[in-house]
């Protein structure tokens, strides 16, 4: 399967690297950019899967375009920031974050870049639970049985308590 791409980049030249690199992998360049508010007006047009984003851009920056954005995003920096910084940087969260791609760009970063994206769009397997313990990741595969009983009159006026059967583990209290 081959991923669909868009570039934004104010750099044609840095475009052209990127792409060139990009012929090496199973990816489609779908579109490009040089003028972030070009692809504001069109992003909701294009069926891509991931955006190449340069992070400093004139007029625009990458953050304000992440913010606009429903799909995965691989910033592209020439600042030798590891993706924590450029995250605290950026005061976003990492929901649509896949990493930072530090310029020149080669084909062994894009490879892990890839991986990377390949995880996040992976489909979630596990459902959280809040437990006794705290909030639980349960894989959602190794549920059996969830059962809403009355289990004690202690738990009364709390909520309806329930109990999750999980394949070959002991039965989590959950609420």
């Amino acid at each position: 399967m081959k991923l669909k791409a868009v570039i934004l980049d104010d750099s044609e030249n840095d475009i052209r690297l990127l792409e060139l690199e990009l012929k090496s992998f199973p990816v489609n360049v779908e579109k490009r950019f040089t003028d972030p508010f070009k692809f504001i007006e069109e992003e909701s047009k294009i069926k891509y899967d991931v955006l190449f984003l340069d992070m400093n851009m004139p007029g625009l920056m990458g953050s304000e375009i992440v913010s606009k954005v429903k799909k995965p995003v691989i910033l592209i920096t020439g600042e030798s920031k590891n993706y924590a910084e450029v995250l605290n940087d950026l005061k976003l969260d990492n929901k649509h974050f896949v990493c930072t791609l530090n310029k020149p760009i080669n084909g062994n970063r894009i490879s892990k870049a890839l991986e990377l994206l390949k995880d996040k769009l992976r489909p979630q397997n596990h459902i959280h639970f809040n437990t006794t313990d705290g909030r639980k990741p349960i894989v959602i595969s190794d549920i059996e049985l969830i059962s809403s009983q009355d289990l004690d009159k202690e738990n009364e006026g709390q909520g309806e308590s329930k109990i999750v059967y999980l394949k070959g583990k002991s039965p989590l209290f959950v609420n």
